[in-house]
């Protein structure tokens, strides 16, 4: 699961050199969950209630916030751990201009 994520961050923090991202889009493929609409229902089914809003930020790594019963619960429904579910992306640092 080696893809290159574009930086879900177009106006990255001038501390921050890496993000986290998320990997639900690709486990979703891998697990063939076909619609973010199936993937709801499989979170209701397991007790987490989350909005279709919600759960599309998490999708395409616009989320800002994630609680634990979120995470949980993709952890429980795509079967994945806790390394699958997540992953990190460096920022380029700017370069200087004399």
């Amino acid at each position: 699961m080696n893809k290159t994520i574009q930086n879900p961050h177009p106006n990255p923090s001038p501390l921050a050199d890496r993000y986290v991202v998320l990997h639900v889009r690709a486990l979703m493929a891998d697990r063939n969950v076909r619609s973010v609409a199936a993937l709801q229902r499989m979170l209701i089914a397991a007790g987490v209630d989350i909005s279709n809003q919600q759960l599309n930020r998490i999708v395409d790594n616009r989320a800002t916030l994630l609680n634990l019963t979120v995470i949980n619960g993709l952890l429980k429904v795509l079967q994945c751990s806790v390394h699958e579910l997540f992953g990190e992306i460096a920022v380029p640092k700017p370069s200087r201009q004399a």
